[in-house]
């Protein structure tokens, strides 16, 4: 779903975000382009599947010109219905791209990601989507800011494994209890 697409790969800097979705047929081992795609192109963003629907989130716009910052816009895409809509975007200022996502339950999280156009602004932040009330809550950071990386729910623990942070890499895994809020504070579970 999505993703950055080059008309010309020996041409630079024609790059684009595309609203391309495409599904496997398991029986013949084969793809084909869905019925529909998404209505707003969207690239770096990250999907998780909660019911019937799939969510979308994030997005950043390497090398737009003029720069467009990221929106860390929301788009639901139900299985049962062929429909989309869009979810409340992240909080603003916020919004990220290269990030990467988990789910626990109905909830998903987002952690991380990149807001600028050189790559430079890896986060620590994360933030829950809570897609039943279509509402983003701020959590815990992680230890490190890190992008383009993978968040494992494993037992209802998230686990932050790999990514960059500048031209720095991450190569072990940091764990992170299932986070809640609790009034103003946070607390681990």
């Amino acid at each position: 779903m999505g993703g950055r697409m080059d008309p010309s790969p020996t041409q630079s800097g024609d790059e684009e975000a595309t609203g391309l979705v495409e599904k496997m047929d398991n029986v013949n081992k084969s793809w084909m382009p869905a019925e529909t795609n998404m209505p707003i192109p969207q690239q770096y963003c990250e999907a998780e599947l909660v019911g019937n629907s799939i969510y979308i989130i994030g997005d950043w716009n390497r090398n737009s010109n003029p720069y467009e910052s990221p929106v860390g816009r929301v788009q639901i895409y139900n299985i049962t219905t062929d429909t989309w809509s869009n979810g409340t975007s992240m909080p603003e200022n916020n919004g990220r791209g290269l990030g990467s996502m988990a789910k626990i339950g109905t909830k998903l999280y987002y952690a991380g990601g990149i807001r600028s156009s050189t790559a430079n602004d890896a986060t620590n932040r994360t933030y829950e989507y809570d897609t039943e009330n279509n509402s983003w809550l701020r959590m815990a950071d992680m230890n490190q800011p890190r992008a383009s990386f993978e968040l494992v729910n494993f037992h209802d623990k998230l686990y932050a494994i790999g990514g960059f942070q500048g031209s720095q890499t991450w190569n072990r895994p940091v764990s992170y209890t299932h986070l809640r809020a609790h009034e103003t504070s946070l607390h681990l579970v």
